[in-house]
């Protein structure tokens, strides 16, 4: 029989997992009639591309849509958080499921690190 200790987690710090997207494979992020590719995604939140003047659409809460190259999609709300000169940041009021992200990790793994 095995006696259980009471060990303390270690707290590797990180609140989300994110995921970088190689440029040929971005999901794209939909707000209203517009669609933006994304860079990089949390459970909490995204950077996404845009043209040479930041979108208006993100000054107030929008609904949005997330669909992966698999086809998977998840509907959220994104607010703006800060932008640069070709992306911007969004948060989202419910989380992408870590699931959802960790099968986009691992079918991009597969398709560009681990073939025979």
């Amino acid at each position: 029989m095995l006696d259980f200790i009471d060990v303390p987690m270690i707290d590797s710090g990180r609140q989300n997992y994110r995921i970088r997207f190689p440029e040929r494979e971005r999901p794209h992020l939909y707000a209203g009639d517009l669609k933006f590719r994304v860079i990089d995604l949390s459970e909490s939140g995204a950077q996404i591309e845009f043209g040479a003047v930041p979108p208006a659409c993100f000054a107030c809460p929008q609904t949005v849509r997330i669909r992966f190259r698999d086809g998977t999609e998840f509907n959220t709300v994104a607010r703006y958080v800060r932008h640069s000169l070709t992306s911007l940041a969004v948060c989202f009021s419910e989380a992408v499921p870590l699931t959802v992200i960790l099968k986009e990790q691992r079918r991009i793994l597969r398709r560009y690190y681990f073939k025979d």
